[in-house]
């Protein structure tokens, strides 16, 4: 099948004109998850709908050929219910998605898609694994994305998301400092 090796390893799809929503399961080792305790990042890439030509102007009907797509990025929380089921709308001026599955203690996961004529509907189910050097994880990988994510407006995040990212971040940066071992003076 020609289209099967456009997607990820692991992604499933239905035929269809286009994508409307991508959606899976989320499992730690093959068992459902703790209830609340994983994010699911959405990184988009949106198009503006307006092309330019070479020199930066709107682009002359007769040069489609030299013409460029205006996208911008924004990101946002997909929702994944107490059971792990997570989903994620998928409008038509989305081209291509990165989701990010975040668990404590686990490997972060990720998932890229992009946007395919003859692609329906995404099924990506993730299982966590667990990872003995999380804490490590966390500080260099995990902790400066998320706050790149909550600083720079330019992602244009929903308020609610923020704070329920933000919420996340700050419970699980104050876990990792409360375990480290007290150094005394």
């Amino acid at each position: 099948m020609v289209l099967g090796g456009c997607l990820q390893t692991g992604a499933h799809f239905d035929f269809g004109l286009g994508t409307t929503e991508i959606h899976g399961n989320l499992t730690l080792e093959g068992k459902p998850l703790p209830a609340g305790q994983a994010v699911a990042l959405v990184f988009q890439e949106e198009h503006l709908f307006v092309s330019v030509g070479p020199e930066g102007v709107p682009g002359d009907p007769s040069r489609r050929d030299t013409e460029k797509q205006l996208t911008y990025r924004t990101v946002r929380l997909a929702h994944i219910s107490p059971e792990g089921r997570w989903w994620l709308p998928m409008p038509d001026h989305v081209l291509e998605v990165r989701v990010m599955f975040m668990l404590p203690g686990c490997a972060t996961e990720e998932f890229r898609f992009r946007r395919q004529l003859g692609v329906g509907d995404v099924t990506f189910d993730v299982d966590m694994k667990p990872l003995p050097e999380w804490r490590d994880h966390f500080y260099t990988y995990i902790q400066p994305v998320v706050q790149n994510v909550l600083a720079d407006s330019r992602y244009r995040m929903s308020p609610q998301d923020m704070q329920g990212l933000d919420g996340w971040l700050r419970g699980y940066a104050k876990k990792q400092a409360d375990a480290s071992p007290r150094q005394e003076r």
